[in-house]
C-alpha cells in the first residue's frame, strides 16, 4: 500500500531546507479564505505540509489550536524558528515530521475542526496516495468539520516546467541541475479534482489564483469543503 510520504519530494525538499529556503509572508488566499470561509472563528486545526511554518505562524496569530505535519525534516526545523521567540504561538502549535512509511495519520477520529492543505496537493505525486491523504483528512475532520485544499494547474511551473506522462501527472526535475525528479499532480480543469475531493468531502466553493511574474508562473484551484 502507498504511504503518505513521497520520498522523492520529501528528498528534493530536504536539500532546499538545507540550503536555506524559506518565507515571510503566508498564503494570501488562506488570509482571506480564514475570514470568508472559515469566518475567523478559532478552533482545533491540522495543518498538513506546514512547510516553512508562514501559514502556522499566521494561523496562531489568530487564534487556532495547531497540530501541522509535514514529510521533512528541515520544514520542521525552519517553522519551529519562526515559532520558539513567541510563547504566545508557540504554546498553541505542536509540529511533527511524518515518518517515511506513515500511511495513516496520529490522531483520532473526528478530532480537528478544521483542516488545510496548501501548495501540497499537487506534490503527492500519485493519485492513489491523494486517495489515501483525502481519505486520512476525512476520518480526522470532525463532522460539519471545514477543509481549505488547493492543487497547481496544467499552468503552473511544476507542469510547464515539466514532462506530461498523463493522467494530469508530470516530472518536474526542477530549473537546476541535480534536483530529485518528482512526480506532479497537475490537473487541466477544476472538476479533474473536484471528482476526488467530493469523495470526501462535501464542496461549497471552488476558486482559482493565478500570477505570471518574473516568468514564474502560479496557477491554483482551490476548493472549500466541509465533511457530511
Amino acid at each position: 500500500m502507498v504511504a503518505l510520504v513521497d520520498l522523492s519530494v520529501k528528498n528534493r525538499w530536504e536539500k532546499e531546507f538545507d540550503r536555506g529556503s524559506d518565507k515571510d509572508y503566508p498564503n494570501i488566499e488562506l488570509v482571506r479564505l480564514e475570514k470568508w470561509f472559515f469566518n475567523n472563528k478559532p478552533g482545533k486545526l491540522l495543518e498538513y505540509g506546514f512547510g516553512s511554518g508562514v501559514n502556522t505562524r499566521h494561523m496562531a496569530k489568530c487564534g487556532y489550536i495547531i497540530e501541522g505535519v509535514d514529510a521533512t525534516e528541515g520544514a520542521k526545523r525552519t517553522a519551529d524558528a519562526k515559532l520558539i521567540n513567541d510563547n504566545s504561538l508557540n504554546k498553541n502549535v505542536n509540529l511533527i515530521s511524518l515518518q517515511p512509511g506513515s500511511k495513516s495519520l496520529p490522531y483520532e477520529n473526528d478530532e480537528f475542526d478544521y483542516v488545510i492543505i496548501i501548495s501540497v496537493v499537487s506534490l503527492l505525486g500519485s493519485l492513489e496516495r491523494i486517495h489515501l491523504v483525502m481519505s486520512e483528512l476525512r476520518r480526522v475532520l470532525k463532522t460539519g468539520g471545514k477543509i481549505i485544499a488547493d492543487v497547481n494547474t496544467n499552468k503552473s511551473s511544476f507542469a510547464v516546467e515539466g514532462e506530461h506522462i498523463g493522467n494530469n501527472i508530470y516530472v518536474n526535475s526542477g530549473r537546476e541541475k541535480g534536483k530529485e525528479e518528482i512526480f506532479c499532480f497537475c490537473p487541466n480543469h477544476k472538476n479533474v479534482f473536484k471528482e476526488m475531493f467530493s469523495m470526501y468531502f462535501n464542496i461549497i466553493d471552488i476558486g482559482r489564483a493565478t500570477s505570471i511574474i518574473m516568468n514564474n508562473s502560479t496557477d491554483e484551484f482551490i476548493y472549500c469543503g466541509t465533511k457530511d
